[in-house]
């Protein structure tokens, strides 16, 4: 293991060197005669310069993107305006249950009274035909 290292090492160094070497160089003498962005690297021996249709694509995707988010929105708005009318539809419902409700307690109340006094004036028949 300590052979390999001894070996590997220095190739691995002077690798790095270089490297940094011709960065330096590269961007001291000619960064003002090429622009450091990818769309100035000159394509390999039979490629095309696709750059230009990728821009052209890229930004047609952001647009359909940006109309598909548009309409998402408008869809959330319109849902949320659904949501609000069916939560006073609903609102409006339980009102009218809950005074249905007091009526039917109203009613069995009237009944019971109603029990009452029926229950009172067939015991006091019953207790005059005696």
């Amino acid at each position: 293991m300590k052979n390999i290292m001894k070996n590997i090492t220095p190739s691995i160094t002077i690798m790095v060197v270089g490297l940094v070497g011709a960065y330096f160089v590269y961007n001291t003498y000619f960064s003002d005669r090429v622009s450091a962005d990818m769309a100035s690297i000159t394509p390999a021996s039979g490629q095309e310069l696709v750059v230009e249709e990728q821009a052209t694509t890229q930004e047609n995707m952001a647009i359909e993107m940006h109309e598909d988010a548009t309409e998402m929105g408008d869809d959330a708005v319109e849902m949320h305006e659904e949501a609000t009318e069916m939560g006073e539809t609903a609102t409006e419902m339980g009102e009218a249950a809950e005074e249905m409700h007091e009526e039917a307690t109203e009613m069995e109340e009237t009944a019971e009274e109603m029990h009452e006094d029926a229950t009172e004036a067939e015991h006091t028949e019953t207790g005059a035909s005696h």
